[in-house]
């Protein structure tokens, strides 16, 4: 009974990890912290960096994420970390709401075709 028990918790955090890609989500008070700090740098390539730290080492919500991507002035930039934050958002079924912040249908379009590409890799066939 207790293998039986096991199994089924083992199942259940798999499949909660597999469809938020996230087992370690940020707490608000350390969100407000590195949003605040990030905020401060003058110049988008330090940014850049603090934010990618922070996308690779903790899980945020679809709302921070696109947060902090507002802070960024070139669209690349939000591009390219909002393709690097896919992985670790904890709503991933909000992700779609993050084209909001782009100006260009293009960057809108590559970042759609990457979500829509991730899906499919995770949706059982």
């Amino acid at each position: 009974m207790k293998k039986f028990l096991f199994t089924i918790l083992t199942v259940s955090i798999c499949q909660l990890f597999a469809q938020t890609g996230c087992l370690n989500p940020i707490s608000k008070t350390d969100y407000s912290t590195a949003y605040n700090k990030i905020k401060k740098h003058d110049f988008d390539e330090a940014k850049k960096a603090d934010i990618e730290v922070l996308l690779s080492s903790k899980c945020l919500t679809t709302n921070q994420i696109s947060k902090l991507l507002k802070v960024l002035s070139f669209e690349v930039d939000k591009l390219y970390l909002a393709k690097k934050a896919y992985g670790n958002v904890t709503d991933p079924e909000n992700f779609k709401s993050i084209n909001s912040i782009f100006d260009f249908d293009d960057s809108k379009n590559e970042l759609k075709k990457f979500i829509e590409e991730k899906q499919n890799l995770t949706i059982p066939h």
